[in-house]
């Protein structure tokens, strides 16, 4: 395949997340995507010597506590360094809503970490809020196992 990109990785052990086992290949990038793989030819504005590395999708982590640090710490760089790139919130039955109970004065996060930030109201305007700031990685928003044991007492 024959193009410009950004971006080619050349030689890297490619993981595809099927559970197959991993191939040597090129990878070629254009803007937020994967345009090429396997023997990418064209020019790119950069070349990365993938040998002795590992490449694959961006991980889940199911189980976060970061539906503060979505808001406060938006670029996520502490989990996109670390390879994820979805956060699960809403775990154990904390989460993003109620604000007031999450993060209000009165709350436990407020007191530690103070209420200097946008409130919202319920999870939908959690997620408008997001949807108008977005984090570096995406979000997906549950109603946590803790809460789900509470209701089905």
């Amino acid at each position: 395949m024959a193009a410009g990109f950004d971006v080619v990785v050349r030689e890297v052990e490619v993981y595809d997340g099927t559970g197959a086992a991993p191939r040597v290949a090129d990878v070629g990038i254009q803007g937020d995507r994967i345009a090429a793989l396997g023997a990418v030819t064209g020019s790119a504005r950069e070349t990365v010597d993938g040998k002795g590395f590992a490449l694959a999708p961006g991980f889940i982590d199911v189980h976060t506590h970061d539906d503060l640090a979505a808001v406060k710490h938006a670029d996520m760089a502490f989990k996109l360094q670390g390879g994820v790139t979805t956060c699960i919130v809403g775990n154990c039955g904390f989460g993003a809503a109620p604000f007031d109970a999450a993060f209000g004065p009165g709350s436990v996060l407020g007191k530690a970490l103070g209420t200097a930030m946008e409130p919202w109201v319920g999870f939908r305007g959690y997620v408008s809020m997001l949807e108008r700031n977005p984090p570096g990685t995406n979000i997906g928003v549950l109603i946590g196992h803790g809460t789900a044991r509470l209701a089905a007492m």
